[in-house]
C-alpha cells in the first residue's frame, strides 16, 4: 500500500492504491478502497484531482459527494399538489418525495416570470443584482454574471461534476449552455421529456461508468403546455374542478376544460419525474442524490398570478 498526508496532516488515499491498516494510520483510515472521485474531501487541503479519501478519514468529515437532481416545473400553480393538500390532483411521486423530505410550503420566486426567476437559481442572485428582468432571451446583459463563474453550475463544473441541461433554457438566445458551466445539453425547450428522456437517461448512465458526481437541469415544459397531454393522463372530469370564485359565470365551461388540461399536464410531470427517479434505482444512484423539486413560478387561470405581484405568481412550494 502507498499512502500520502496533506498539508494538514489528514491522510488521503492516492488512485491505484488502498489505505488499509498495514499503511495507513488505523485510527483515521479503515479497510475500504475507495476509486477515483467517489468521495469529496472537505478539510483545508486543497483537494487535488488524482487524490481521493476513504469516508473514515478527516474524522468524519470526509463525505461521499451528493449528485443533485433539480426539478423544475413550469407554471405551476402552488395549490396544485397534492402534499400541499389538493385531493384532485394526480402527483404521487412528488407526494411521494414529500412525505419523506423536508418541505417548504412558503418558498417564494425572486419575481413571477420565468426567466428571471430562472436566472436567479443559476447565479444566486436577485433580478435587480444580475440584471435580468424580462423574457427576452436575446436582451445582452449589461452584467452577465452567470458567465463570470459565479454560477452555482459553473462551480460544480470547477468541483469535477458532470452538468446536465434538459428543457427550458433562456439565456443566451436559447443556446449554448456549456457557456454556464453545463458538460452535457440534451433536448431543449419543449422537446425534453415530453418525447423521451433518453438524452437523460444516456447521461445518467455515462456518469455512472465514469464514476463522476453530476447535476441535472430537469425543466420540461410542463405543465406550462398543457394542451399537449397523452390521453392516458386525460383523467379528470368535471367534478374534479373546483371553481373560484374570480371566474365570471359565462367563463366556468372554458375554464373547466382549461383546468382539465392543467391537471392532465400536472400528472404528466409528474410521472416523468417518477421515470427520472427510477432510472436512478436501475443505477443504484438514488441514495447519493439530492432531489430539489421547485417552480419557476406560480399560474392561476383568471386570476393575476405570472407577471404579477400576487401569492398565486409568487408562490413556489419547494
Amino acid at each position: 500500500t502507498s499512502c500520502s498526508e496533506t498539508d494538514n496532516g489528514a491522510i488521503v488515499e492516492k488512485k491505484g492504491t488502498t489505505c488499509d491498516s498495514s499503511g495507513c494510520n488505523t485510527d483515521q483510515c479503515n479497510t475500504d478502497s475507495k476509486t477515483l472521485t467517489e468521495f469529496a474531501c472537505i478539510s483545508n487541503a486543497k483537494e487535488q484531482q488524482n487524490i481521493i479519501c476513504p469516508d473514515s478519514c478527516y474524522n468524519g468529515a470526509c463525505r461521499k459527494r451528493p449528485n443533485f437532481l433539480l426539478v423544475m416545473a413550469d407554471d405551476m400553480d402552488w395549490e396544485l399538489h397534492g402534499f400541499m393538500g389538493n385531493t384532485k390532483v394526480k402527483t404521487p411521486t412528488l407526494d411521494a418525495l414529500a412525505s419523506k423530505n423536508a418541505v417548504f410550503r412558503n418558498g417564494w420566486s425572486t419575481m413571477s416570470y420565468c426567466r428571471p426567476s430562472l436566472a436567479s437559481i443559476v447565479s444566486g442572485q436577485f433580478p435587480h443584482e444580475n440584471d435580468v428582468f424580462f423574457n427576452y432571451a436575446d436582451v445582452a446583459l449589461p452584467n452577465d454574471s452567470l458567465l463570470t463563474g459565479s454560477s452555482v453550475i459553473t462551480k460544480l463544473k470547477d468541483a469535477g461534476y458532470y452538468n446536465f441541461v434538459g428543457g427550458k433554457w433562456w439565456e443566451n438566445s436559447y443556446s449554448q449552455p456549456e457557456l454556464y458551466g453545463f458538460t452535457h445539453v440534451g433536448d431543449l425547450w419543449s422537446a425534453f421529456a415530453v418525447t423521451n428522456q433518453t438524452s437523460l437517461f444516456n447521461f445518467l448512465d455515462e456518469t455512472k461508468i465514469a464514476n463522476r458526481p453530476f447535476f441535472v437541469w430537469y425543466a420540461p415544459r410542463l405543465p406550462h403546455q398543457a394542451s399537449a397531454s397523452p390521453p392516458q393522463f386525460e383523467v379528470f372530469t368535471d367534478s374534479d374542478i373546483d371553481v373560484p370564485s374570480w371566474i365570471a359565470p359565462a367563463d366556468v365551461p372554458s375554464f373547466i376544460e382549461d383546468q382539465k388540461d392543467y391537471y392532465s399536464a400536472i400528472y404528466w410531470l409528474d410521472t416523468l419525474v417518477g421515470e427520472a427517479i427510477n432510472k436512478l434505482r436501475l443505477n443504484n444512484q438514488p441514495n447519493d442524490t439530492i432531489i430539489i423539486y421547485m417552480q419557476d413560478n406560480g399560474f392561476a387561470y383568471g386570476h393575476i398570478s405570472k407577471n404579477g405581484p400576487t401569492e398565486k405568481g409568487l408562490k413556489t412550494p419547494k
